[in-house]
């Protein structure tokens, strides 16, 4: 809870900060307009286009973020399952190799997963110190389509160890 907060401080900050930036961007550019007698409408063209970037940003901040929150409820739901799966390998009364295999292969991927969510915890960036807003746009789409990556380990991983537990 208190990493999504921070997020959510973070995000208005930055969004804030490039706010400004742009409400600076802007006035310097009606100042050279001014001094060089430039057309008036060439410059709402490049505040638009940082408008649109930050609009961007924040959306794929949000996509990323809802993402990560519907799976978190998911990830104990996800220990659950690893553990009757591993109770049901101790069982003396499976002799079929076979079906034991089945059952490692399904706590495996469920580890997996696990450690997929983890890992893209850890590596995901709040901060974009250093980042021109075209490469914080192409960050963002890669962490999308890893959250998304994860999330479909999750889920593949948790429907096959219903399988197996109901069988």
């Amino acid at each position: 809870m208190k990493y999504h907060n921070l997020t959510n401080i973070f995000l208005f900050f930055f969004v804030s900060l490039l706010g400004d930036f742009a409400c600076i961007s802007q006035k310097a550019e009606v100042e050279s307009r001014q001094t060089t007698d430039k057309p008036e409408s060439l410059p709402t063209t490049m505040s638009a286009k940082v408008t649109t970037n930050l609009h961007s940003i924040k959306g794929l901040q949000t996509e990323i973020m809802s993402v990560h929150d519907s799976l978190m409820p998911a990830m104990s739901k996800l220990m659950h399952l690893k553990r009757q799966l591993k109770i049901r390998l101790e069982e003396n009364n499976i002799v079929d190799e076979n079906k034991l295999n089945v059952l490692r292969n399904a706590v495996k991927s469920l580890e997996d997963a696990d450690e997929a969510m983890m890992s893209w915890m850890r590596s995901y960036k709040t901060t974009y110190e250093d980042m021109k807003e075209t490469e914080i746009q192409d960050y963002l789409l890669k962490e999308k389509q890893q959250i998304n990556q994860v999330k479909q380990k999750m889920m593949e991983s948790m429907e096959n160890a219903k399988v197996l537990l109901h069988k």
